[in-house]
């Protein structure tokens, strides 16, 4: 979607000045319309602030003066970090409970991190022994059933990004190897994707390695034992 395309899909200002994303929302959230930019998917508010301002700084939000979340308004929009994120929600009278609750091993800052892990191919298991925590408590947090306020709060859709994780198998020998991110049957896997034509460059996005790792993959240089 170019610029033009998207603010022909923006409202014009209603009368609290609130310009509305008129297209599709996140199934899951609240309420923030989704654009694609380069095929993936991203916010809509936050691509109102790219195309009006220019790229969003590393660890930065952007938070609605207005609150509402589909409005793309860029006078409407600030930058701030989670921290403030969570201040403005709290603010607003939005809180969840998270960390207020005394029962809980994790803080914001290491369900965020968590989130991450997982988004970059880290399998569940590794997060939870990196945690501390169980993995079944690893599990609940990327599907959104707790910390659900950082769940929606992220900017992209968790349930679609995570859908596309090879789901984790019995590993043996490479696998073994602590810095190692591939399992068997991820290697066996990028094999048959690559007898399919599948370029390297999206199979290294997959599966959360380098290129060079997936070619070395595929030309049986690592994981040899793999048949």
């Amino acid at each position: 979607m170019t610029k033009e395309q998207f603010w022909l899909n923006v409202s014009a200002p209603n009368e609290d000045g609130c310009m509305l994303w008129e297209r599709a929302k996140f199934k899951r959230g609240l309420g923030y319309g989704v654009a694609n930019l380069k095929s993936v998917q991203q916010a809509a508010h936050r691509l109102a602030w790219k195309h009006t301002y220019g790229d969003i700084p590393d660890k930065m939000c952007v938070l609605h003066k207005c609150d509402v979340p589909l409005c793309c308004n860029p006078k409407h929009l600030f930058l701030g970090t989670h921290q403030d994120n969570m201040r403005d929600r709290d603010a607003k009278g939005r809180n969840a409970c998270g960390q207020r609750n005394g029962m809980s091993k994790l803080t914001e800052a290491q369900v965020f991190n968590i989130h991450a892990l997982r988004k970059d191919g880290v399998s569940t298991k590794a997060i939870a022994a990196r945690h501390g925590v169980d993995r079944s408590t690893i599990n609940l947090i990327v599907r959104g059933k707790l910390w659900k306020e950082v769940y929606n709060s992220l900017p992209y859709n968790p349930e679609e990004i995570y859908s596309m994780i090879i789901p984790e198998r019995s590993v043996t020998k490479g696998a073994d190897c602590r810095a190692s991110k591939l399992t068997e049957g991820a290697v066996k896997d990028i094999r048959w994707l690559a007898t399919q034509r599948v370029k390297y460059a999206v199979l290294s996005r997959r599966f959360g390695v380098t290129r060079m790792t997936i070619h070395r993959v595929v030309t049986r240089k690592s994981w040899k034992h793999v048949k």
